[in-house]
């Protein structure tokens, strides 16, 4: 159970440390006071989303922790221990802060944790049954996982949908086994020829590399002839013939000159040799180099050809081989696929009509009780069904039936849809015997009701007080009203109430003694002005004499 709540700079609360008991607290105050923040910081610690804006004005930062007596709970103890987060005691220790930068921290035991973990904590921690549960109601969705819960279906269901899944894929690799084989005799052809095109080129990564190593060096090589030609012709041709011309000039006119011009010729003519000689050192292979460039077009234009690097071509070969002996096995894997199909068909529906034969057991189980319920809570002759619809198609992922909730408000009447017949005051007391009923069924440490007494009064409001004390027995009950019936039942009652000091809002949660409880009591039957009627009304309804 819920031992301890520290709140820290949320909303309007400053700071605020509450303890509590076993059995059932009541959380009562004027609207806007504050009752429903203690609910939303027990949210928030639980793993519910954080905004900035939650935090007090004028602070940086909020905080709130959390301790919970799990001694009685083994499935939260072995929860914890999972996880590695288990504490010496059987105490569970949970904090939450939020900073104005909107960064939010969580801690299980003084470790921190994601989010994900505090909120899959949370949900074995406590369920919360809010005032405006009654409009999921509507949705058959909820009609369903309702009977599925009270029934503990869940692994059946998950069972289910598992298979639901399986069965989907398989068949969606059958229908493309069916396309692919009506374009078989082509495809294959066609796959053929692609792999008689890369085998021609005897492609390995290793061999790619090669080629392009030993292009790059004969064209390095090639390239060189070219230039020492060049350079030979130039020598040869145009710069020895000029300084043999020039010499000839120079001899009459300057000695000096001449001799220069001598030891340039004699310097170039000794280059001109060594090209050369360097030149008929040079081995080149041009029938060699054609072949590979040959063979790296061959390489590039197919690698264009099918959009893809050129060293993913082998790659490609390996894809479109597997492809070809696929199609050539197709028939092996139609037939493998229909098996397996049938197989997933068969365990479908033995698992599909166990959670048929335990939904037609639960169903009626639980209608009765609703009905009961939902009488004792003022609609007298009132009638409750939960149907059991057959799907129309064969396979469904929840199971060969919808579940629709059918009610009868008034003797006479015949069984409709909630959304056809229920009131807004009929669908929140329909709403709240579920939410009772559900409860009975869960064991949980912690049941908090907000308000889901709403739109009743008189002596269905004491009925809904005495139900949930009974269920309070069982588990810790906390419960927000605004029904001086319901109040009086509560084993500890805490007040809420707004005060503004320096033009700043405070909410204050108080403890309330016997006698204090009497008065908040005798105000929600009288209103602000207490009177000895009320008072008197007050200690009868708490069984004070």
């Amino acid at each position: 159970m819920l031992t301890h709540l520290s709140v820290d700079n949320f909303a309007i609360i400053e700071k605020c440390e509450l303890e509590f008991h076993s059995g059932m607290t009541i959380i009562t105050g004027e609207t806007g006071a504050g009752k429903s923040i203690i609910l939303d910081a027990i949210e928030l610690i639980l793993g519910a989303r954080a905004e900035s804006h939650l935090i007090r004005s004028g602070s940086k930062k909020c905080e709130i922790t959390a301790i919970f007596d799990v001694t009685n709970y083994l499935y939260i103890q072995d929860w914890l221990t999972e996880k590695n987060l288990s504490a010496e005691n059987s105490e569970c220790f949970l904090r939450r802060t939020l900073s104005d930068d909107g960064r939010s921290r969580s801690y299980i035991n003084n470790q921190p944790v994601p989010l994900q973990l505090l909120r899959e904590l949370g949900s074995l921690l406590v369920n919360l049954h809010g005032q405006h549960e009654h409009q999921t109601l509507l949705n058959r969705e909820t009609h369903r996982e309702c009977v599925d819960a009270y029934g503990h279906h869940e692994k059946l269901v998950e069972s289910i949908k598992k298979l639901y899944h399986q069965y989907r894929d398989t068949e969606n690799q059958l229908k493309q086994c069916h396309t692919q084989f009506g374009n078989k005799e082509t495809r294959s052809e066609f796959l053929e020829y692609q792999l008689k095109e890369l085998s021609g080129l005897n492609l390995t990564a290793a061999s790619l590399n090669q080629l392009e190593t030993e292009h790059k060096n004969l064209a390095q090589i090639q390239n060189n002839i070219q230039n020492y030609d060049c350079l030979l012709n130039l020598l040869d041709q145009t710069i020895l013939p000029a300084i043999y011309k020039s010499q000839n000039l120079s001899q009459p006119l300057s000695a000096n000159i001449s001799d220069l011009l001598e030891n340039s010729r004699i310097q170039l003519e000794e280059a001109s040799g060594e090209i050369k000689h360097i030149t008929e050192d040079i081995n080149l292979n041009p029938e060699r180099l054609s072949d590979i460039e040959n063979q790296l077009t061959k390489i590039y234009d197919l690698a264009r050809k099918h959009r893809i690097k050129p060293q993913e071509l082998f790659n490609l070969y390996d894809q479109l081989d597997q492809e070809l002996k696929n199609l050539q096995n197709m028939d092996n894997t139609v037939e493998l696929l229909e098996k397996k199909l049938e197989s997933i068909k068969t365990e479908y529906f033995v698992l599909a009509k166990q959670l048929s034969e335990k939904r037609q057991k639960v169903s009626r189980k639980i209608s009765k009780e609703i009905a009961l319920f939902i009488q004792e809570l003022g609609m007298q002759g009132a009638k409750f069904s939960a149907a059991l619809i057959p799907t129309e198609s064969e396979i469904n992922l929840h199971g060969l039936e919808k579940i629709e909730f059918l009610v009868s408000a008034n003797p006479g009447q015949a069984l409709q849809p909630l959304s056809k017949v229920a009131s807004g005051g009929e669908l929140s007391r329909i709403s709240l015997a579920i939410d009772l009923i559900a409860a009975q069924n869960q064991n949980l440490p912690v049941l908090i009701f907000d308000e889901v007494d709403v739109g009743i009064g008189g002596g269905t409001a004491a009925r809904v007080g005495q139900l949930l004390k009974q269920l309070s027995e069982k588990t810790q009950v906390i419960c927000i009203t605004h029904l001086p019936q319901v109040a009086a039942h509560g084993k500890q009652h805490l007040h809420a109430a707004k005060k503004i000091h320096n033009k700043q809002t405070f909410s204050f949660i108080d403890y309330l003694t016997p006698e204090e409880k009497i008065h908040e009591i005798a105000r929600m039957l009288g209103g602000m002005e207490i009177t000895k009627q009320a008072l008197s009304h007050a200690r009868e309804l708490v069984g004070t004499p």
